[in-house]
């Protein structure tokens, strides 16, 4: 994806070699536990400002509050308002850049989604996800 590079802005603050965001992470989950921990988790490893959203009409306004500038976005594929994936359009629609952590699979599925555009699609099926996500963020960062 060439448009990655506007997406991104790079923050490595070499004094501490942790990475540092100029802006908000957007996690759109709809299981208030599941965005809650996915926020403290980007929070503990990055000491960021993680902006929860948990419907698609949240993930509207949100956007509009923050006129779409976020650093990136983890969403879950599904949310009851739109569950056909209709969030990772919208996302991807106000080049936000986006990871896809879902709990369904299938490779047509999972193909359809990366054909959007999107960063990444990952299961999460595993407490590895995380960790996988956080490496995937900092590997973005690290090389734009």
């Amino acid at each position: 994806m060439q448009t990655k590079t506007k997406y991104f802005e790079k923050a490595l603050d070499l004094t501490h070699g942790k990475l540092t965001f100029s802006k908000p992470i957007l996690v759109v989950e709809d299981q208030l536990s599941v965005a809650h921990y996915t926020k403290a988790r980007f929070h503990e490893r990055w000491n960021c400002e993680v902006i929860l959203s948990h419907s698609y009409k949240s993930t509207q306004w949100q956007i509009s509050q923050h006129g779409g500038n976020f650093q990136i976005a983890i969403s879950d594929l599904h949310l009851p308002d739109a569950p056909k994936g209709e969030i990772v359009d919208l996302l991807i629609g106000t080049n936000i850049p986006t990871l896809v952590l879902s709990a369904a699979f299938g490779e047509k599925l999972r193909s359809m989604v990366l054909d959007k555009g999107v960063v990444d699609y990952v299961l999460k099926n595993s407490p590895n996800a995380y960790k996988y996500i956080g490496d995937v963020v900092e590997r973005l960062e690290k090389t734009n």
